[in-house]
């Protein structure tokens, strides 16, 4: 096994939002300067962009996506991490409502009256789903109903009560990173099993290329916004816990950081289980430092 070196090129986008006016976070900033203080020890400053709270709108997160990808050949590697709040949809197709539900990622500008105010992993795939070959993305999600390791049929919940059963809630401030859509956008997928069409879904197991996305949950599952160490700062728990596995040194691979990235978080107390999706090769190198 040979450890990866920078390639011809790298580059990052880190996305942090906290403002937002349903449901705000207080987590997402400090993930998204932290992340980006941990890449720039690596890739040119000028080499990462980032888009926090009003900045982070739906064009300019596509476009910030799309100039991540710009010239993108064999030997680059590139990052992708957003950290906010996610949602699901089950969106209309014409007139009739679509036959699964759809992992979003929620821009500051979401409108629940504009299905395209959202971040669909169709919005991801145009942009990241035909990389040439050879180039090295990681995709980095923490935010809800992230994961899952392949389309699979599962019952949802978006029952407030049910959803922060799931996260840790020990005298800290705790909440889960789920924007609940309005009632008659919700009540479409409601006790209802239908096919979840998770983020990055063009990423099979099977798939050859280095790629890979690294979720903060299991599809059935919320991420935590919490606070961390003795002042009690905020971040979310599945960027707090990457970044303290890979502040642990180089020389382990994707699936070693994330096994210690898991076992930070159960230590703490977190449920939530997070998700390395990836090609064996994918899993197998290592992180650039």
């Amino acid at each position: 096994m040979t450890k990866a070196v920078v390639g011809q090129t790298s580059k990052a986008v880190c996305v942090g939002i906290n403002k937002y006016r349903d449901n705000p976070l207080h987590g997402c900033i400090n993930d998204a300067m932290d992340m980006y203080s941990f890449l720039t020890n690596t890739i040119p400053k000028d080499n990462v962009r980032l888009l926090l709270d009003e900045r982070a709108t739906t064009e300019a997160i596509k476009s910030r996506a799309a100039w991540l990808r710009a010239g993108a050949v064999a030997g680059d590697h590139l990052v992708f991490h957003v950290s906010g709040h996610g949602t699901l949809m089950r969106r209309w197709c014409g007139n009739a409502l679509g036959s699964r539900v759809e992992a979003c990622l929620v821009p500051i500008d979401y409108d629940w009256s504009d299905e395209e105010k959202f971040i669909s992993d169709n919005d991801l795939d145009k942009i990241f789903g035909r990389l040439p070959p050879g180039v090295d993305l990681t995709l980095i999600f923490d935010v809800c109903h992230a994961g899952g390791m392949r389309d699979l049929s599962v019952p949802i919940s978006t029952d407030p009560a049910e959803l922060i059963k799931m996260v840790r809630e020990e005298g800290r401030y705790t909440k889960v990173r789920y924007l609940a859509p309005p009632l008659d956008i919700e009540v479409r997928h409601r006790d209802r099993e239908l096919s979840v069409r998770k983020l990055a879904s063009w990423l099979q197991p099977d798939y050859k290329e280095q790629h890979r996305v690294l979720a903060a949950c299991q599809e059935n599952q919320t991420a935590a916004d919490s606070t961390f160490g003795m002042d009690g700062r905020p971040n979310g728990a599945f960027t707090w816990a990457l970044l303290q596995s890979l502040q642990q040194g180089e020389g382990r691979t994707w699936l070693q950081v994330m096994e210690d990235a898991q076992k930070l978080l159960k230590d703490d107390g977190f449920a939530q289980v997070p998700v390395l999706r990836a090609a064996p090769a994918a899993i197998n190198s290592y992180p650039l430092h």
